[in-house]
């Protein structure tokens, strides 16, 4: 029983582990295709939103985005 117990948890701590790692990886394009897509959605594609590069503590709360461009399409605008 103990050595089935030892597995789960290892088990667990594996996933939890792996979970983070995407999770640290993967943030930054998660959030940044996730703003554009809204931006691109809310001004019904008449601006798009670009930035170089940015930092997100999830703990606190924090976004912070550098060099950030907000361009408008003139077609869209006219159409």
């Amino acid at each position: 029983m103990r050595k089935l117990l030892t597995i789960i948890f290892l088990m667990l701590l594996l996933a939890v582990a792996g979970g983070i790692f995407w999770w640290q990886s993967n943030k930054k394009a998660i959030v940044k295709n996730q703003i554009e897509n809204a931006i691109t959605k809310v001004t019904d594609s008449a601006y798009f939103i670009h930035y170089d590069s940015s930092n997100i503590d999830e703990l606190s709360g924090n976004a912070s985005f550098y060099n950030i461009v907000m361009q408008s399409d003139s077609l869209q605008k006219l159409s």
